[in-house]
């Protein structure tokens, strides 16, 4: 994402993180789209079972094992 969109800042889900946490973190820094890549081994075991749709993240693109959330405001 970095490579494809040198205008955005990006920030990288440290493995450790939590669901709770990660909401936490993309409010803090105002984050309004979240790209999540299965293929990548640094991401937390958790985003291969989490259902973002359900949790405030809409689905905006989905491809194999990429997808890119806008982050819901409530």
């Amino acid at each position: 994402m970095k490579y494809y969109n040198p205008g955005f800042v990006i920030y990288d889900i440290h493995p450790d993180i939590s669901p709770d946490n990660l909401k936490v973190f993309i409010k803090d820094k105002n984050i309004q789209y979240l790209t999540v890549d299965l293929w990548s081994p640094h991401l937390p075991k958790w985003c291969k079972t989490f259902d973002f749709q359900k949790n405030g993240y809409k689905l905006i693109y989905g491809h194999q094992k990429v997808s890119i959330f806008r982050v819901l405001k409530k």
